[in-house]
């Protein structure tokens, strides 16, 4: 359905634009979220004590651009951004990975796994920020044999000609600006090129961020790990926390600013309405304890360099002394036994209705989002608004262990009416049911289920159309990929 708000939220919207113009110099949303809560998962974490880190992440972005909260001059620099030589890089990753482990290891001491969490979610947007924001993707192509690379930082010497993009963008649109949607050296979302690679690079850099963590939080105390795992927060944190997640997902997916439209998973979702009624909430409410952790507290500057010994991050202007190479902690290899199943949406669109039959959206076009799960964890992609006929919308990348062989997978077209009124579930099954129910074998990439046969590339899709009711099209395919399994050679 079309979606209308008052003018007082409209005027709103335009306030918020102007405060929020450079807002989305990272990884989109989206994928920082994905990325953390898978590797958050592996280590054992409780879906607290995830969607605390995938909090905090976020948060590290929401504040990078609020001046108002006293912040956006120590967040910046967790965006990996500016560093035009290999030498500044090696420099930031050398103050970064020194200050993070004095940061956990006092957060041990201390003894508060919510410190130890909070920690680890804002340097791991720094950490995931560097493969998208780099030429790494580039300079490191994958070996022959192997789908993707997975070779990160600390696994290799090999770190010639390495640089993150310009920021701000120059006005000439150099290509080594770190750039938007549509030019730059970003891989951001799935609006850009080799968005795909950049994501495997920073999975497999998370798991070995978070590994690292582990142990040096261990080295103090390995009960306060074990407690972050199991973390348990109060009713109010609780409700905290679930507003806060709310509000890194609407916020990200409705914000139109600075030319944006949306930033949760590439372009198209922006609505500016909808940003002004979810912003006007969430800037209402307190945040509870994850904002306090950055207003009142300000563990980032632990990170960044503005408390106690902390190195300072800003590069390359800044004139700290750089640590001693010996006293640079060092982050060890994490072994890959990973590969990828990979589901590829080449096509939504909304089918033509029947007699006496209501389109999807009344009066407008659809504005269709997608629900895909595998393997148990649902990924929740991007929305197009008003637009009925979508190429390429949504590529859903989930890691699974080389062992399995098995996997279900679930795929879910819904079109958006909120603020207003609940969204309406879309009919992309010809057959009983709406969605996609299917088992995916990753081996002989055999699907079946709703579909069934093999479907595993762009010359080789899959097509499938409701019969019921808020009837769409979807194309697409399903396909596993390899991950290399490099032995580290710094």
């Amino acid at each position: 359905m079309q979606k209308h708000i008052g003018n007082s939220l409209r005027l709103f919207a335009c306030a918020l634009v102007l405060g929020t113009a450079t807002m989305a110099h990272a990884f989109d949303t989206g994928p920082h979220q994905d990325l953390t809560r898978e590797v958050m998962a592996e280590v054992g974490m409780n879906d607290e004590a995830n969607r605390t880190v995938q909090l905090e992440n976020w948060l590290s972005d929401y504040y990078s651009n609020q001046p108002i909260a006293g912040t956006k001059s120590d967040l910046e620099k967790l965006h990996f951004d500016a560093l035009t030589n290999t030498e500044s890089v090696t420099r930031y990753w050398s103050r970064l990975t020194l200050n993070t482990k004095n940061a956990v290891q006092g957060a041990a001491k201390e003894k508060n796994p919510m410190k130890v969490l909070a920690l680890t979610g804002m340097s791991l947007h720094a950490v995931q920020d560097f493969y998208t924001h780099s030429n790494w993707v580039e300079t490191h192509p994958a070996p022959a044999g192997s789908d993707y690379n997975t070779v990160t930082w600390f696994d290799t010497k090999n770190r010639t000609g390495v640089r993150t993009g310009n920021y701000p963008n120059s006005k000439t649109k150099d290509p080594n600006d770190h750039g938007d949607y549509d030019y730059g050296i970003n891989h951001d979302s799935q609006s850009r090129p080799e968005f795909g690679r950049a994501y495997v690079f920073g999975y497999a850099a998370s798991r070995q961020w978070v590994h690292q963590i582990r142990e040096w939080v261990s080295e103090i105390d390995p009960q306060v790990w074990t407690d972050a795992q199991h973390l348990k927060l109060s009713d109010d944190d609780k409700r905290g926390l679930a507003n806060g997640m709310e509000a890194a997902y609407r916020i990200s997916l409705w914000i139109t600013a600075g030319g944006k439209s949306g930033t949760w998973k590439g372009k198209g979702s922006g609505y500016s309405a909808g940003f002004a009624s979810m912003t006007a909430g969430w800037m209402a409410s307190s945040g509870g304890v994850f904002t306090k952790h950055f207003k009142d507290d300000k563990w980032q500057q632990l990170l960044t360099g503005g408390q106690g010994d902390a190195l300072n991050l800003k590069l390359p202007e800044s004139t700290d002394t750089d640590p001693e190479a010996d006293a640079v902690p060092k982050v060890a290899h994490v072994p890959m036994n990973k590969k990828v199943v990979l589901v590829r949406t080449t096509e939504i669109k909304e089918l033509p209705t029947k007699f006496f039959e209501a389109k999807i959206d009344v009066g407008g076009k659809a504005d269709f989002w997608a629900k895909i799960t595998i393997g148990g964890m649902t990924f929740i992609e991007n929305t197009y608004q008003d637009r009925d006929n979508v190429g390429h919308p949504w590529e859903t990348i989930k890691f699974v262990d080389d062992s399995v062989e098995s996997v279900d997978i679930r795929i879910e077209v819904w079109d958006e009416d909120l603020p207003t009124k609940a969204d309406d579930h879309c009919d992309i099954c010809n057959g009983g049911g709406y969605d996609q129910v299917l088992k995916y074998n990753t081996n002989s990439r055999l699907i079946s289920g709703t579909i069934n046969g093999v479907f595993d590339g762009d010359n080789k899709t899959f097509g499938e159309g409701g019969n019921e009711k808020d009837r769409a099209f979807i194309r697409g395919f399903i396909t596993t990929r390899t991950l290399a399994k490099p032995e580290p050679d710094a």
